[in-house]
């Protein structure tokens, strides 16, 4: 039991994410939990070892019977010193549920494809080796697809940013959170050039949003810019687990 994780999905379909994938390789086992198709989220804590929040076509302000219950659960979950990994609108959810507020851009772009992201040159100043105990080594182009952002609940730190949008990652700490294991990201690591294959090919009108990238400029970057990603990924979900 102590080596099961416990993953949020919003789709309610089989996925093979290099997230899960790379859990699974790393010894753990893995269960899928999707609230939106009616799965309940689990009260016994204790028998998981830690829980990843995925993303969704939702915005976390709205007003969804089953994002309210997850709000609550991520805050219980948080307080009960258990590692948490929030990716997109999981990390939207634990801004949200620590007090922190999700928003729009202001000028309505948004984020799709590889975009650089750079590391908070405050932190790195005033606690150079917090962004490498929670992040390690991150790539500096990242898979991105979202139109919302976070701003930090209270206690929070901002590891890094991207032009758009100033918190793509962000660690809690405080009283009765677990140190350094409670982390928040806006960009999407667990997704694949399969999977992005299957949103181009499903949602093809969002390339037409304003900061979107071409379809050409998306496929580009997988080459260029995924193998990092992919071995920044199992690094850095060895290192939270461990």
């Amino acid at each position: 039991m102590r080596n099961k994780i416990l993953l949020v999905d919003h789709a309610g379909q089989p996925r093979e994410d290099r997230v899960s994938k790379a859990l699974v390789a790393l010894g753990h086992d893995i269960e899928w939990c999707c609230p939106v198709k009616g799965d309940l989220l689990p009260d016994d804590f204790d028998s998981y070892r830690a829980a990843i929040v995925y993303g969704g076509m939702e915005c976390a302000n709205d007003p969804l019977p089953h994002l309210d219950l997850e709000t609550d659960w991520i805050a219980r979950w948080v307080r009960s010193t258990k590692p948490y990994l929030g990716i997109c609108l999981g990390g939207q959810l634990l801004a949200k549920a620590l007090g922190g507020k999700v928003y729009r851009h202001a000028q309505a772009k948004k984020e799709i494809g590889f975009y650089q992201v750079k590391r908070s040159q405050t932190l790195e100043q005033s606690e150079p080796g917090l962004f490498h105990d929670c992040l390690g080594e991150l790539p500096e182009f990242l898979f991105q697809w979202h139109e919302d952002g976070f701003e930090l609940p209270g206690g929070a730190c901002n590891l890094a940013g991207s032009e758009l949008f100033p918190s793509q990652a962000f660690v809690c700490r405080g009283e009765g959170v677990l140190e350094n294991k409670v982390i928040g990201l806006q960009f999407h690591p667990e997704v694949t050039r399969e999977i992005a294959t299957v949103w181009l090919d499903t949602f093809p009108a969002a390339l037409e949003a304003s900061g979107a990238q071409s379809r050409d400029e998306i496929e580009q970057g997988f080459l260029k810019y995924d193998p990092a990603v992919d071995r920044w990924a199992k690094d850095f979900l060895a290192h939270w687990l461990g």
